[in-house]
């Protein structure tokens, strides 16, 4: 919030709170007018009294003013923001998000949440606390949007914290967290498909695939690919360290080439690094994405035939 917007706020909530009919121009601004520093505030009651928020009436001595119905309107929203605890967490959530954003839109490095240049979020005029900011960073990073990092015990939520891929397209889709997360869910291929012989991208691993000559869009061999990308661009939020994240990145390889160049052996190889892959990502430390795209994984090469668990 700027210095301007504190100004209105500040004279919007002190007129609103008032029980007398109307306030001294001393007792809205700590000022008497003329004082330095002064100036600011009698512009800014002039401007709410040219927008119908308050009603200004000034003098020599600085005047006095009292609230208008619009601002008494303005001040009522802006607190029913305030107490409602999906306004204030949507908030938090924006907030994060468009930080982060700014920060580093390709979230290559990490950006301070705690400390002298903490984040700030202003919502209705008012900073939001930072250890609920916190629980909702802590939110945001099992939800796959961004990662966090450096830890202590006594603070709720990461010190620090960068945008994943996922976050930066939650971000730019202008949607909330929530909503964009159930669209990215319906959003998934649909498994429950009928695989074809080895026609166009269609995969044939093993008797467990049923055989039908009309299928020829090839969605399953996609799937496996959108499945392939779709754990490598959530790999910076599933909590492995470099050396656990290395080996999923090349596994994740082996099952790209054996969709390219299958041979007889592709199945058994497949279905061994899919199984290394799991194994990993659901590690210690696992979260909600990990958990999701294990079973996702698992439904999907399930439908081919191949079993891991």
């Amino acid at each position: 919030m700027s210095t301007s917007d504190e100004r209105r706020w500040h004279i919007l909530k002190t007129l609103y709170d008032s029980t007398a009919e109307t306030v001294h121009f001393r007792d809205i601004t700590g000022h008497e007018l003329g004082d330095e520093g002064s100036r600011p505030w009698f512009l800014t009651l002039q401007t709410l009294d040219a927008e119908g928020l308050i009603h200004y009436h000034g003098t020599m001595d600085g005047g006095s003013a009292e609230i208008a119905d619009r601002g008494r309107g303005e001040v009522e929203e802006r607190r029913r923001l305030l107490n409602d605890p999906a306004e204030r967490r949507s908030g938090a959530e924006r907030g994060l998000l468009q930080y982060l954003y700014q920060q580093d839109s390709n979230g290559e490095r990490g950006s301070d949440l705690r400390g002298e240049t903490r984040l700030r979020i202003d919502l209705a005029g008012e900073i939001l606390p930072d250890d609920f900011v916190g629980r909702v960073a802590e939110e945001l990073k099992e939800a796959g949007l961004i990662e966090g990092a450096k830890y202590v015990a006594e603070v709720e939520g990461p010190l620090s914290a960068r945008l994943t891929k996922l976050g930066r397209k939650c971000y730019e889709s202008g949607l909330g967290a929530d909503e964009f997360m159930q669209r990215q869910q319906r959003g998934r291929p649909s498994h429950q498909v009928n695989i074809g012989t080895m026609s166009g991208g269609n995969v044939n691993w093993g008797d467990h695939v049923t055989q039908n000559a009309t299928t020829n869009t090839g969605l399953v061999a996609d799937e496996i690919r959108q499945l392939v990308q779709a754990i490598t661009e959530a790999l910076p939020a599933l909590n492995l360290d470099d050396e656990a994240r290395a080996a999923v990145a090349r596994d994740l390889e082996v099952v790209e080439g054996e969709l390219q160049n299958q041979t007889p052996e592709s199945r058994g190889i497949v279905q061994a690094a899919m199984m290394r892959t799991f194994d990993a990502i659901q590690g210690e430390g696992a979260n909600q994405l990990a958990v999701y795209l294990v079973t996702t994984a698992k439904h999907v090469l399930s439908n081919v035939g191949i079993e891991v668990g």
